[in-house]
């Protein structure tokens, strides 16, 4: 809960754990091919965009609006089976289920070559995140 006694009450928990993610892993922002977002509520995916590295603070909204959340033709095709607010909520599972669909290729909307698979957890609240990678 890094953002209780922040100074910046946007800078949430997403970047703690992006800072952590990052720094344990050779893949960053820039190499993920598809990501599975927890979205309970529709701002989150903007907060979470930004703290994870996908793009500058306070460019989520034009990030968004240029199409690179979209299956098939956006830079970062993002809750390829509709996420939290469209196809079920329990509370991220399905996000993970998803995210492993993507990397074997299985998915319903497969993402074409998708290698590398970032899935979070909430934001506002204690969080985490996983990269899942093809071998």
């Amino acid at each position: 809960m890094v953002n209780y006694y922040c100074d910046d009450p946007l800078q949430g928990p997403a970047w703690a754990a992006a800072k952590k993610l990052w720094s344990q892993s050779d893949l960053g922002p820039a190499d993920i091919d598809v990501a599975q977002i927890y979205d309970a509520f529709t701002p989150l995916i903007l907060l979470s965009l930004e703290g994870y590295g996908f793009c500058g603070r306070g460019e989520a909204g034009d990030f968004v609006l240029e199409g690179n959340l979209r299956w098939g033709s956006g830079a970062l095709p993002t809750n390829t089976s509709g996420g939290g607010l469209s196809e079920a909520y329990v509370h991220g599972f399905n996000l993970i289920t998803e995210g492993v669909r993507q990397i074997r290729g299985t998915s319903t909307c497969q993402v074409d070559g998708a290698r590398s698979c970032l899935v979070t957890s909430g934001e506002g609240v204690p969080t985490s995140a996983i990269v899942l990678r093809a071998s």
